[in-house]
């Protein structure tokens, strides 16, 4: 039965391929999002997975994150998308509590701190000083958004390779959830590009690269790898 796990996947390209090239309206994007929300529903109410905290979190993570789609598109309180990067900011949370169930904290854990900040203090650089973004506004909601989305990348990556230390099969599935927290960071670069840059594309040698397109297809296929992860 799971196996129609692999319908949903397919339904997330082809909405994916339709979003990004056919019709890019609030409307296609919902229903492209519904693929990865669907599909975490799935997995959740078979093998029992209900009962499992670790899929309950994700699916949580999930279902903010359908959320935060739809509600990018308002301004609050002079904040650009600010209650989009709230409901995002919350799919983090629920994400970095279900790895921490997965693989539960301790002191040494704390040496992750070192590469946070590293990757915080790297972005941080690159937005202000060297692609000189205005985030009219938005500044403070951005950086704790970041900051809480490294947590999230972080500790992904950690329970990736931890569970891929487990056997081959776990191997496999380890290394998906690591593609797709590194996936959904990648994503966010270019919906800040979008958002708050002064180009909609990025030219890389004599190819331009639009942050539209490729945030779209980084992001709904970094969710329904994060929807998959709940077979870990």
């Amino acid at each position: 039965m799971e196996s129609l796990f692999f319908v949903f996947l397919a339904a997330n390209v082809i909405c994916t391929y339709i979003y990004m090239y056919k019709d890019c309206g609030l409307k296609m994007k919902m229903i492209t999002a519904s693929t990865f929300l669907t599909a975490g529903l799935f997995l959740l109410l078979t093998g029992n997975r209900y009962t499992s905290p670790y899929c309950c979190l994700l699916f949580a993570g999930l279902l903010s994150s359908f959320i935060g789609d739809y509600t990018l598109k308002f301004n609050a309180f002079g904040m650009k998308g600010l209650p989009g990067i709230i409901s995002f900011a919350v799919a983090h949370l629920f994400y970095i509590a279900a790895f921490s169930v997965r693989v539960p904290l301790h002191m040494s854990t704390l040496w992750l701190v070192l590469p946070w900040a590293g990757i915080v203090s790297f972005f941080v650089w690159l937005g202000t000083k060297k692609l000189k973004i205005d985030f009219q506004g938005t500044g403070p909601a951005v950086l704790v958004y970041a900051m809480i989305i490294c947590v999230m990348v972080l500790l992904g990556l950690r329970t990736g390779i931890t569970v891929a230390a487990q056997g081959a099969l776990k191997t496999v599935q380890g290394i998906v959830l690591c593609i797709a927290v590194v996936s959904f960071m990648v994503s966010d670069c270019g919906v800040c590009m979008q958002m708050f840059g002064s180009a909609p594309d990025i030219r890389i040698g004599s190819h331009k690269l639009n942050f539209d397109r490729f945030s779209s297809v980084t992001y709904f296929g970094a969710q329904i790898l994060i929807a998959a992860s709940m077979a870990l």
